[in-house]
């Protein structure tokens, strides 16, 4: 074969291929433009069916339907107006849910308080309606998505509360009980930080002052003076026989968390970014409002970012948003509050690298964790990364994103075969 067949040999097959990938991009193309419409017209529904409720003229109403009280008479045409008009917007809801025109977990997490809280003030009336008319299916579909929105509400905030927000379900009544004491644990990833040690250890030491909170310092491999100044810090230490990856090292801070019994762990990450202040921010609106994790978030401009860092931020939050989006908007922040029985059965799934919070993310979606996000400042005390290969790092969190959205569609098969 002459040279000349040869080159239009492999011309042919490079057009082949970029062919290929043209249609491949296509596809994606496509199919991201059809998941888009469908979610538009899911929201375009639900906001055609809540424009009243919403309105303020309806805001006397509501009021009305979520404090019913338990005596209501329904001969009363003002609360049977109400009564009527809600059940019968909560129905066509449901009725859309069930069809299939609108996803249940888009529903339960935009409006499943409103739902669950006028289900439970409305069960009476339906009750009393299904009685009077003799129909016993009367608001079904609203029955059975109010008992779905009852049990996402306790999945996510607990069993305690009551969904009306009375402050009698939160404060108890008798002077004798004691509030049980939240054990947090602050699990700091450490690596090559041997510059900042000392400073780090003055931060520590607030947090320490603090009373509620114990520390765990994670040394992942460090290959400088970092082991030898930790080791003088008097402060517990667990050191890590080679670098694993920071995803290693919140393993190991939530593992240990975990099996000494505490309720929570926050990892505040060893580089001096971090202020004690916003960690106790985060800790208190985690053991107050019981979420499973919260995120403090870093501002999207800072100055005295190292490139690296912000290009690897910004490239994963924009993709994130645009293919599985996050419950929260900060996907690379380290800084974390983590329960302790929420977290703990992900952990085998998560990756050991630096691509462990992007990956994270994935499954915060997928489990329905409740997530909360919190602005925090960031300080940048020393122009240099931990990050080695940025691009490989980039890499590597693709793939560890793609396999979990593998596990995600095999778990589908398995659930519908």
């Amino acid at each position: 074969m002459d040279r000349g067949s040869m080159t239009l040999d492999v011309a042919s097959k490079l057009g082949t291929v970029m062919q290929g990938i043209a249609v491949s991009f296509a596809a994606v193309f496509a199919i991201v433009q059809i998941v888009q419409y469908r979610r538009t017209r899911e929201l375009e529904l639900l906001m055609n069916i809540f424009a009243d409720f919403h309105s303020d003229k309806s805001y006397d109403q509501r009021q009305r339907i979520l404090y019913l009280s338990n005596d209501a008479s329904w001969d009363d045409h003002d609360v049977f107006s109400d009564c009527l008009q809600a059940s019968d917007l909560f129905q066509r809801m449901a009725f859309l849910v069930r069809q299939r025109a609108v996803r249940k977990g888009l529903v339960l997490r935009m409006y499943s308080g409103i739902i669950a809280s006028c289900y439970e003030s409305l069960a009476p009336f339906i009750e009393a309606r299904r009685a009077a008319t003799e129909v016993p299916n009367y608001a079904i579909d609203f029955q059975w998505l109010g008992n779905k929105a009852v049990r996402f509400r306790e999945r996510r905030y607990g069993k305690s509360g009551s969904f009306r927000g009375s402050p009698s379900s939160s404060t108890p009544d008798r002077d004798d009980e004691q509030p049980v004491r939240t054990k947090v644990l602050c699990g700091v990833p450490c690596y090559n930080v041997a510059p900042m040690v000392q400073e780090l250890t003055e931060r520590l030491g607030a947090i320490a002052a603090h009373g509620d909170i114990d520390i765990l310092i994670i040394d992942d491999g460090s290959t400088d003076q970092t082991p030898k100044l930790l080791a003088l810090a008097n402060r517990r230490v667990v050191f890590h026989d080679s670098n694993r990856g920071y995803g290693s090292a919140v393993k190991t801070a939530i593992k240990h968390g975990i099996a000494e019994g505490y309720d929570y762990v926050v990892i505040f990450p060893g580089d001096c970014q971090r202020a004690p202040r916003d960690l106790f921010r985060l800790v208190e609106t985690a053991v107050t409002d019981q979420f499973d994790i919260v995120v403090g978030r870093k501002p999207s401009h800072q100055r005295g970012q190292i490139r690296s860092r912000r290009i690897l931020s910004s490239f994963a939050g924009r993709a994130a948003k645009a293919l599985w989006h996050p419950p929260y908007t900060d996907v690379t922040s380290g800084f974390k509050v983590y329960r302790c029985e929420t977290i703990g059965p992900l952990l085998a799934l998560l990756p050991n690298d630096y691509s462990f919070d992007i990956v994270l993310s994935i499954y915060a979606k997928r489990f329905d964790l409740s997530v909360y996000e919190l602005d925090v400042a960031v300080e940048y005390p020393w122009m240099r990364s931990s990050i080695r290969q940025p691009i490989v790092v980039s890499v590597r969190a693709g793939l560890h994103c793609a396999l979990a959205h593998l596990r995600r569609l095999n778990r589908l098969k398995k659930g519908s075969g």
